[in-house]
């Protein structure tokens, strides 16, 4: 976060005709993603701490430095919908625009790359598309436009429990058992209730022991900021979306999909 957001983005600008290129990685607590995408001269050029495995993508493009370098696509995308009576309509409206923005800017969603599967969550867990089910992007997309949200009074499912079906029947059955980078989406609001703290913590714990990265989107103006981070592994993971963002901040998610492994050798 920058004191002058205008005179950083221009002074990018004026860079970018200087350098070859420039990578940004998000550090903190409070991390602007629109920022980051205004200097980077790439989307795919901006990363959080947690994924230096993908920083050896620009290091290949800097110096020749690798002696082995492999590129993997392989990505298992879980998308949780929350369609809670908490959930407005206006907020469910964005969580469904942005799930067709993310999809709609993949790049490798195909049987040896990209996998997703998206379930709706509210007094019980629906779901909506097998991971791997299909690679077409509008029939995935048709798919999210036919969800509703519900309209049960005061029922829900607490986090533990989706953490723990994620975990059960999502990372853990024949479609995901691959060698893959695999990401957790939760689009709500940030007021999903937990029942259980310490059941919370730990099904969390499993699965970032699993080596699921956890990613909560939270969409519209009336957002418990302190729920959603409670969510997630790292700050850099909580994205914001309203009618005054645009849904290109979402865009750094597509780096964090591409895993990047190198054996560096040099002297």
């Amino acid at each position: 976060m920058s004191t002058n957001k205008t005179n950083t983005k221009a002074e990018a600008l004026k860079l970018k005709h200087e350098v070859d290129a420039i990578a940004v990685i998000g550090v903190g607590n409070e991390v602007l993603h629109q920022e980051l995408l205004d200097i980077a001269s790439d989307p795919s050029f901006v990363y959080s701490v947690n994924n230096f495995n993908s920083l050896y993508t620009v290091l290949r493009q800097l110096v020749q430095l690798c002696d082995e370098c492999e590129t993997s696509m392989a990505t298992d995308v879980a998308i949780f919908l929350d369609s809670s009576y908490y959930i407005t309509t206006d907020q469910f409206n964005l969580m469904v625009d942005a799930i067709m923005h993310i999809i709609d800017a993949m790049n490798h969603l195909n049987l040896n790359g990209t996998h997703v599967s998206v379930t709706t969550f509210s007094n019980d867990i629906k779901s909506i598309m097998n991971m791997g089910e299909t690679f077409n992007k509008n029939v995935i997309k048709s798919k999210v436009n036919m969800v509703s949200k519900s309209p049960d009074e005061h029922q829900e499912l607490h986090l533990e429990t989706v953490f723990a079906y994620v975990r059960d029947k999502i990372f853990n059955n024949t479609f995901s058992l691959r060698i893959a980078k695999k990401f957790l989406l939760i689009f709500t609001n940030g007021k999903a209730h937990v029942n259980s703290k310490s059941t919370f913590e730990s099904e969390k714990s499993i699965l970032e022991a699993d080596g699921v990265n956890i990613v909560a989107v939270g969409s519209g103006e009336d957002i418990d900021m302190n729920g959603l981070i409670k969510i997630v592994t790292d700050t850099f993971n909580v994205f914001v979306t309203t009618h005054d963002l645009p849904m290109n901040n979402l865009d750094i998610l597509q780096s964090e999909f591409v895993n990047s492994k190198c054996n560096i050798t040099g002297e």
